[in-house]
């Protein structure tokens, strides 16, 4: 299984959850993410990983 379907398995199985992200705290690179947010996209997703980092 891989992250992005670990994350998807979390937010399903949590009722409140808007969404998972997996983040390497060292570099604050994204490696996994699933949401029910229409808006977020890739981008949005992928700074606030690095901002969450610092």
């Amino acid at each position: 299984m891989n992250i992005n379907a670990i994350c998807t398995e979390n937010v399903r199985n949590v009722e409140t959850a808007l969404g998972c992200a997996v983040v390497d705290l060292s570099s604050g690179l994204l490696l996994g993410v699933s949401h029910k947010v229409p808006y977020f996209t890739a981008s949005y997703l992928d700074a606030a990983a690095v901002i969450m980092n610092e």
